[in-house]
């Protein structure tokens, strides 16, 4: 019997002793939960000083900055850059600039105008952004007097469009381009005018500029000429005689050579 009881005693012992670890760890636990509890509350209570509405209006903000900075990338596009050149072209034409005002445009003499245009088809970049002139290959090609040896000529998109639509006229605000060039070693072939010039890195010698101007010159097709030097340095502006008595011979063709506005050859009728 003794025995029997030292076994129910062991017994009674290691329950205790199991019912103290087990309170100990549900103690232990309690007290886990209650330091996450307390987490998520601290958790919660920053959440709630947040200015959500606040962060909101930033995000929206930022969001109309990013669509802002997107437009203005767009703007640099060379589409967006070519309309910009055809509304400067149109100023012109219109004379809502103030060098072409109805009131002032007696006031600015030739040597200005040929100044402002010649600043304005370089400022346009006028060899990446207009288009070649239409009859004469494109690019180099041989010339004669009294430009240069070898050309190279360009419209602005307001000449351009009326040349592809056979306009008949060129409207207000219609600008030409030739490059005169000096073939220096090269030699040419000179057997056949407006041949493509090859292999020719080009050697400037002088700009020469048409641009229409509505009411400037109606008896030669309200025509500006001028020549300059690749420095600006100007050579002839306004109504040169030289350039009015060449051109003359193709005032069908609304007294442009080589980029041809009607139906008709630009030297048809001529004897």
């Amino acid at each position: 019997m003794k025995g029997w009881g030292f076994v129910l005693a062991a017994g009674v012992a290691i329950s205790l002793l199991l019912g103290i670890i087990a309170l100990s760890q549900i103690d232990n636990a309690r007290n886990q939960l209650g330091s996450v509890s307390r987490s998520l509350q601290s958790l919660n209570d920053q959440l709630g000083d947040l200015d959500l509405d606040g962060i909101s209006g930033q995000v929206g903000d930022l969001n109309g900055q990013l669509e802002g900075l997107s437009a203005q990338i767009e703007g640099l596009a060379l589409g967006n850059l070519q309309d910009q050149i055809d509304g400067l072209s149109k100023r012109i034409g219109s004379g809502s600039s103030f060098i072409l005002t109805a009131d002032n445009l007696r006031e600015a003499n030739d040597e200005m105008l040929a100044t402002q245009f010649f600043d304005l088809v370089n400022r346009e970049a006028y060899q990446f952004t207009w288009h070649y002139e239409t009859d004469p290959p494109p690019g180099f090609y041989e010339g004669s007097t009294p430009h240069g040896a070898i050309l190279r000529a360009y419209l602005n998109n307001i000449a351009y469009d009326a040349v592809m639509r056979k306009a008949g006229t060129f409207p207000p605000g219609s600008i030409l381009v030739k490059e005169n060039h000096i073939p220096g070693d090269l030699v040419l072939d000179r057997s056949d005018e407006d041949r493509a010039v090859e292999g020719f890195a080009g050697n400037l010698d002088s700009v020469t500029l048409m641009v229409k101007i509505e009411g400037y010159n109606p008896e030669v097709g309200d025509w500006f000429w001028a020549k300059l030097q690749p420095d600006g340095t100007i050579d002839a502006a306004g109504k040169p005689a030289g350039c009015i008595g060449c051109h003359t011979q193709v005032a069908a063709n609304n007294y442009v050579f080589d980029a041809q506005i009607t139906d008709a050859s630009p030297m048809s009728g001529m004897p």
